[in-house]
């Protein structure tokens, strides 16, 4: 696994569907604990942006 490649692949899929998350990040301290896999930091964002990814993901075909 590649944490930092997951963070990019998912600011790029969410960035497909006009979604910016500007704290879209590795939790630092997750980073140091060695038996727990680091967290990725999806952050607080706006109701506006909240409902984008609602959308984005309400109109994915999930088969």
């Amino acid at each position: 696994m590649d944490p930092e490649r997951t963070v990019s692949e998912l600011a790029s899929a969410f960035a497909a569907h006009g979604i910016t998350l500007p704290s879209l990040g590795l939790d630092g301290p997750s980073m140091l604990q060695p038996f727990v896999p680091p967290l990725i930091e999806l952050g607080r964002v706006t109701e506006e942006t909240a409902r984008k990814i609602i959308q984005a993901l309400a109109t994915r075909d999930l088969r």
